[in-house]
């Protein structure tokens, strides 16, 4: 599996940082109407004492791996959450203001009455050419496609990467 080229980096970098500045947005003023917040101008400047409080893991690794964490004017507090179940229960407990999950958990939360928002959304545009899973091949195997295992034993060993 190759690395992440510079370019996706920085795609994922901004998108993070997107959902981050929306997120600020929603907490940042007093309670509007969405139609009255989302024809309010942008603030300049997130207000002194702002904390945002984030459930999602893969963007606490990016935002600190990057450093941007350390240029944010204002306290970012990273729950130790997985999953979209636990992720709807801390909007729920308003312990949360910003959250990532799969597609199912937003329905679920307008289904039973948990004001949350998607404000972000993303998606593999060609999953044959960047796949999440690889196989994991014997040593001097060669398996190009999923084809080339026909007729070849698959072993599975639970808790062996």
């Amino acid at each position: 599996m190759k690395p992440p080229s510079l370019l996706d980096r920085r795609a994922f970098l901004s998108a993070t940082l997107g959902a981050v500045a929306l997120g600020l947005t929603a907490c940042a003023g007093d309670e509007a109407p969405d139609a009255a917040l989302a024809a309010a101008p942008l603030r300049d400047s997130v207000p002194k004492g702002t904390k945002l409080v984030v459930g999602d893991k893969e963007h606490q690794k990016a935002l600190e791996f990057s450093g941007e964490v350390e240029k944010f004017t204002f306290q970012v507090e990273f729950a130790n959450i997985s999953g979209g179940p636990q992720t709807l229960e801390a909007f729920r407990a308003d312990a949360l203001d910003i959250g990532a999950v799969a597609d199912i958990p937003p329905i679920h939360s307008h289904w039973t009455g948990i004001p949350t928002k998607i404000v972000a959304s993303k998606f593999r545009q060609d999953p044959l050419n960047h796949a999440i899973y690889k196989l994991g091949i014997a040593p001097g195997v060669t398996v190009a496609t999923l084809t080339d295992i026909r007729g070849k034993k698959v072993a599975y060993s639970p808790g062996q990467a």
